[in-house]
């Protein structure tokens, strides 16, 4: 039988590949912007306003990180770093966990949600990050191809889990 675009034959893969591509892109620009944003703000940014007024079950552990600096610098390099890795495809796995994982906290500190009803954006954003972790979204037009493919990292293991 034939494969056609239709039935799952190559013209279905390029198209799939170009898709995922495209997402690993634009959601690693829209992080890379939003870090660089808050790397470069005039007189400098801080959760504290927003994390200090939290309400919910959750208020309490996240009312610890206001006002820290520490984990105003790990937010805007974390959104600058995964941004970065997804729109150069670079360690594509492990920056896509990161990504999870910064969604997840933003998810659980909007709670309880004021314009969703359990899935807001943050929602969509893990499982875009799910599906780059799972989908090898580096390893298609990404620095992750190159790496995986090169003689250095044939027989390195962790370099085939993180990369991809």
């Amino acid at each position: 039988m034939k494969q056609t675009a239709s039935s799952g034959g190559k013209g279905r893969t390029m198209v799939s590949r170009f898709w995922l591509v495209a997402l690993r892109v634009s959601l690693g620009w829209v992080l890379l912007y939003a870090g660089l944003d808050k790397l470069f703000t005039e007189g400098g940014w801080s959760a504290t306003g927003y994390l200090s007024h939290l309400e919910g079950p959750f208020a309490s552990w996240f009312s610890w990180m206001a006002g820290n600096a520490a984990v105003d610098w790990l937010n805007m390099l974390g959104l600058t770093l995964v941004g970065l890795a997804l729109v150069f495809g670079f360690f594509t796995r492990f920056s896509a966990f990161w990504g999870f994982v910064l969604m997840l906290f933003y998810y659980l500190s909007g709670y309880p949600f004021e314009h969703s009803f359990l899935i807001d954006e943050h929602v969509v954003y893990m499982l875009v990050f799910a599906l780059f972790m799972a989908g090898g979204a580096g390893s298609v037009c990404g620095l992750d191809k190159l790496l995986i493919s090169s003689a250095w990292a044939k027989d390195k293991r962790w370099i085939q889990l993180l990369a991809g």
